[in-house]
């Protein structure tokens, strides 16, 4: 699937067509949405995918002594990992804010986790609807599990640990899948540089150039 949609990216491209880079973007994020392990068709169905991203995040945490923010821009993603966390780790471990979450319970799910006594540990987060204005720096870990291409959004969602009130070392994790747009999306965020402007002509061609490593999707 990944490889379906990357081509038809370049025959887009190939078509001396004028392509905006709102187009170009459409079909970097499907091809995220597949190294995610789901993809949402045109038609609204919801098809999904083998992936090890999610054994990924699972070893990251069992190595972790504290709190953590996992940010993904997919509803999807965010209630599987907490899903998967609550199950292996003890329910009510884990707490997703994003679009659905009701303003009470965001009220609460941001108290609890800067509690240090509380058994909330991780937070899993959309960082269009919670990477602005909130504290949490009870978390010495974020980890990005699919990144949005925003680099606003970056910048703020990396902020949330760095407030007033901070005491430890923060460490930043890139879920990257070897071979992918993940790779370059994760250069132009490190780099500053906004990714709308990047992917048009001869970048974009760089980026559909690169191919998964199959045995490290």
């Amino acid at each position: 699937m990944y490889e379906q949609i990357r081509n038809y990216a370049m025959t887009l491209l190939d078509s001396g067509e004028l392509v905006t880079a709102p187009a170009v973007i459409t079909q970097l994020l499907r091809m995220q949405q597949v190294l995610s392990g789901h993809l949402k068709t045109d038609d609204g169905e919801m098809v999904y995918f083998p992936s090890k991203r999610m054994e990924a995040l699972a070893e990251i945490m069992e190595e972790h002594d504290g709190k953590a923010i996992i940010w993904s821009r997919f509803r999807y993603d965010i209630q599987q990992i907490t899903a998967m966390l609550n199950k292996g780790f003890g329910d009510g471990c884990a707490a997703a804010y994003y679009g659905d979450t009701p303003d009470e319970e965001r009220n609460n799910i941001v108290r609890n986790f800067q509690n240090p006594n509380h058994p909330l540990r991780f937070f899993v987060g959309n960082p269009a609807t919670a990477g602005y204005g909130l504290t949490l720096t009870e978390a010495n870990l974020c980890v990005y599990y699919a990144n949005d291409f925003n680099l606003e959004t970056r910048i703020q969602s990396e902020d949330r640990a760095h407030r007033i009130g901070q005491k430890n070392n923060v460490t930043y994790v890139d879920l990257v899948t070897a071979g992918t747009i993940d790779e370059k999306i994760v250069e132009s965020l490190r780099a500053k540089i906004e990714i709308g402007a990047k992917v048009l002509g001869e970048e974009a061609r760089n980026w559909l150039n690169l191919k998964p490593q199959k045995e490290l999707c």
